[in-house]
Order: C-alpha cells, then structure tokens, then sequence
C-alpha cells in the first residue's frame, strides 16, 4: 500500500496542504493579503450586478478591502529600529485584547438585552387599568437589525464609562429608565455591570497590557535584529512593478535566467533562495546584520565601537528553537 500509486499522490497532496498551512501560520501578514484580495474580488463583481443589495455589498466590501490596505502598510515599519518594537507592542497587546473579549461580549449581552427590555417594556405594552392592557404590534414597527443596533449601542456605551439611562439620540425611538419597578432595576443592573465591565474588567486588562509591553520591550532588540532580516529578504525578492503589472516581467525574468544559467553557473545570493526559511542560517544573518550595522552607528556616532558592546552580545540570537521564531511573529 505505501508503494502504490495512490498512497504516492495521496502524501503529496498532503504535504502541499502541510505547506500552504505552514504559509499562513508562520506569517499573519499572508492571511491579511488573502481576506483583503477576496474582499475585492466580491466588492469588484458585485459592482456590475446592477441590485441595490449587490451594490451594498460591494461598497462595503471595498470600504473594509481600503482599511485592510493601508494596515498592511505597517508591515514597512518593521524594519525600524524605533517603530518596529512598538507594532509589536501593538499587535501582542490585541492579543491580550482578544482574550478579553469573550468576558466582555458576555456581561454586554446580558447586562444589555436585559435592561433594553425592561426600558422598552412601557412603550410597547400600555395598561389602561390594572385587568386590561393594550400591546404595540411589531416592537414599535421596528425591524429586527434596529433592535439589534439599539440593543449593541445601549450596552457598548457603558463599557467606556456612560452613565446615561437615556438611549443615544441617533436611533429613531428613544426610551429612558422612568421612575418605576423597570427603571429601579435598570438602575441596580447598571451599577453593577459599570462596576465589572469598567473597574474590574479593564483594570485587568490594562494589567495584562503592562505586563505584555515589558516583555515585548524587553526583547525588542533582538526581535527587531530578526524582523529587519525578514522584511530585507521579502522585499529583495519582490518584483519592482506591482501586480497585475508585473505579469510583463515574467517572460523578461524568465529569459535573463535561463540566458544566465546557460552561459554561468548560478550566482551565489546572499539571502536564501528557498521559501521555508531555514532558521539557523536566519539568525547567523540577522545577527551578521545587526553588528554591521551597529558599527556602522557608532563609528559615525563618535568615531569608537569601543563605548557599547557588540550587538553579538546585546541581541545576539540565542538557540534555535522553532518555538521562539513563531513566537516572534506578529
């Protein structure tokens, strides 16, 4: 069975699926390139069905495809010895962040369906005396996504320290906490979820931001010396035209290296000429790099490499480990 045909083509497919899954996980960059090009290619078809709901979804679709574009302009700041630490920063506190998130959506959601339903409750069921009432049919002649924005804007806006009982003025029926049984609890519910969501959970959670902004800058030296070595190569093995500009490069390039590979042997680069990056060879690299350019800033500083170690001792790249690299990436 393992010599057959099949086991063959089965294990290669497998091992294709082992290294587009190894592509987007060792670099999230790759998988912000793959959301924000399937979010133009639905905003860029959608936009000749001539429907009102397909040019919705077209505008929104580039709008979102727009914002992912100018975030993927953070990548160039990597290389920065200033900024680089500080993306890290951010990007390892959104972590942190995310985390957090699962307590927030569930003290927002019970804390704000609860309250919005008792704040509403007058409005929509009116007793004329204390045996008959009267209902207002269909919520207000509201639809089901106004409650729900109501809903998600009456809760979110506690979560920064709103103590309105009153709901926002950009929705088209505003309700208030009155001075009844419904208001008396929305008042001790309120108080309760400002003190969770606001004192404790974002207490612990600019903590836990703390904590992560030392840790990164305490390795941002020597993260930077790997990410400045990983930015280099990219951009060294980018074409000079864009895309789709550069499908008129291929025949060229293709040309010059079979002419170059026939007429010389193949001149030896000094990036890696592979796409799995060898992790060693990285770090020898990096930390090669790194020295050369610290001497270069200190001779043009004050003329002497002698006043601050080497950066072979400062971000030299300690071990090997696989584990520390994908640690490392954003």
């Amino acid at each position: 069975l393992i010599k057959s045909p099949y086991w063959k083509k089965l294990s290669e497919v497998n091992r294709h699926r082992n290294t587009i899954w190894s592509f987007y996980r060792n670099d999230p960059w790759n998988v912000l390139d793959f959301v924000a090009f399937t979010l133009w290619i639905v905003g860029f078809i959608t936009r000749f069905i001539v429907r009102d709901h397909a040019f919705e979804v077209s505008k929104i679709c580039m709008s979102i495809d727009l914002c992912l574009w100018y975030m993927r302009c953070l990548h160039v700041f990597l290389a920065s010895e200033r900024l680089g630490p500080k993306l890290l920063m951010i990007f390892h506190t959104m972590k942190d962040l995310m985390s957090f998130l699962f307590f927030i959506l569930i003290f927002l959601s019970a804390y704000a369906i609860t309250t919005y339903s008792l704040i509403t409750t007058s409005s929509f069921v009116i007793w004329t005396n204390s045996t008959y009432f009267t209902t207002v049919q269909n919520g207000g002649n509201l639809t089901n996504i106004e409650i729900l924005r109501n809903i998600i804007e009456w809760g979110t806006w506690k979560i920064f320290g709103s103590t309105s009982l009153t709901t926002s003025d950009s929705v088209e029926m505003k309700y208030t906490a009155k001075n009844d049984a419904y208001g008396f609890v929305t008042l001790i519910l309120t108080i309760a979820f400002l003190v969770v969501a606001y004192v404790l959970l974002l207490n612990n959670l600019i903590a836990s931001f703390n904590f992560t902004i030392q840790r990164v800058h305490g390795e941002s030296h020597r993260t930077w010396c790997y990410h400045f070595y990983v930015v280099l190569k990219e951009y060294e093995e980018k074409d000079m035209f864009v895309p789709p500009l550069n499908l008129f490069l291929w025949p060229i390039s293709y040309y010059m290296r079979k002419r170059l590979h026939d007429s010389t042997k193949k001149r030896n680069n000094t990036f890696i000429a592979h796409d799995n990056y060898d992790i060693k060879h990285i770090r020898k690299q990096q930390q090669r790099i790194a020295e050369q350019y610290w001497k270069e800033k200190q001779i043009s500083k004050d003329g002497s490499i002698h006043q601050r170690p080497y950066v072979c001792r400062q971000c030299k790249c300690r071990g090997t480990e696989a584990d520390y690299i994908e640690s490392t990436f954003l």
